[in-house]
């Protein structure tokens, strides 16, 4: 799915909230048992290519209301969070995010990515794939 900001208008072109970052959600299939074990998120994943000078600064994991953890890559350099990122690209805190301690799903896992273009408002960007890592464990 590809997004693009406009100039003095919001992502999407939107007229009713000119704004210069947003939120992206995904919904990602979970096993919560397998082989009646319970499951345990290791790690996330998203992969995206931007056009522009803007890219993901932000990312939350949640297993259906309940935060797990969040993820910064506001403080990288520019370069670090534009251009293509392919499969090959997984790079940690820019497009893998594993977990400080892992962690038993009870509902679902949800990844939401905000998104910012400060440098670029007529940028687009392109997410691939977003997804996770998981393992059954006593």
């Amino acid at each position: 799915m590809t997004f693009k900001g406009r100039t003095p208008l919001g992502i999407g072109g939107s007229r009713a909230v000119p704004v210069r970052s947003t939120w992206f959600h995904f919904s990602i299939a979970t096993p919560v048992f397998l082989d009646n074990l319970p499951g345990h998120l290791i790690r996330a994943f998203v992969l995206y290519r931007t056009d522009g000078d803007f890219g993901v600064q932000e990312v939350a994991l949640f297993d259906g209301p309940s935060h797990i953890q969040s993820f910064s890559t506001a403080s990288r350099p520019r370069n670090d969070l534009s251009g293509a990122l392919e499969w090959a690209d997984l790079i940690d805190n820019v497009t893998r995010f594993t977990l400080s301690s892992q962690r038993r799903m009870k509902w679902g896992l949800g990844i939401s990515v905000g998104v910012g273009f400060p440098y670029d408002p007529g940028g687009q960007i392109t997410f691939t794939a977003a997804g996770a890592d998981f393992e059954t464990r006593v």
